[in-house]
């Protein structure tokens, strides 16, 4: 099937963090003691997911989680080496996604799909602008939509998360 996709020029947009981060968001708290975000949601709202009681709803289930996530992870991998191309997207607004931050948290699981850093980046970016269509660039005319890390994210992609400024339309607008 994943070469039956490339061949017919299929883009996939696996959503894993809507998917997958669940177990992650209450099992590991490196995902809910991201810099990043703290800056973009409520303190009352990491705490929610931290909740004790929460923890222990699911805790019965984290090997459940885990091994459903074992075959996304898998389907991702297969459908990235036959060569469809893959976009990232969050569906954003569900549990355990927060705008903007599930972003980066989508090329990090994109990552442990097989993905390198530079593969899970493009698929956030540029493989998303043309396939919408839109034209960017950094020639006089074209419109300049970018992020400056502090850090490569090359050798982690979880530098993605480590941001000195954005820059929309040409213009910064968050430093």
């Amino acid at each position: 099937m994943p070469v039956l996709m490339a061949q017919s020029g299929m883009v996939m947009i696996p959503t894993l963090a809507v998917h997958n981060d669940f177990v992650n968001f209450l099992f590991d708290e490196s995902v809910l003691d991201a810099p990043l975000l703290k800056q973009l949601v409520p303190e009352s709202l990491i705490a929610a997911y931290k909740s004790q009681s929460l923890v222990e709803k699911y805790k019965d289930r984290k090997a459940e989680f885990e091994a459903r996530n074992r075959i996304a992870f898998a389907a991702v991998k297969a459908i990235h080496k036959a060569g469809v191309r893959v976009l990232v997207g969050t569906d954003a607004g569900n549990w355990n996604t927060v705008q903007g931050y599930s972003v980066h948290r989508e090329m990090k699981l994109l990552s442990e799909a097989g993905f390198t850093p530079e593969e899970a980046i493009a698929a956030a970016s540029t493989y998303s602008t043309e396939f919408l269509g839109i034209k960017v660039g950094t020639n006089e005319g074209e419109r300049a939509n970018f992020v400056v890390l502090n850090t490569s994210p090359t050798k982690n992609i979880l530098n993605t998360q480590d941001i000195a400024f954005v820059v929309k339309d040409g213009k910064v607008v968050v430093d």
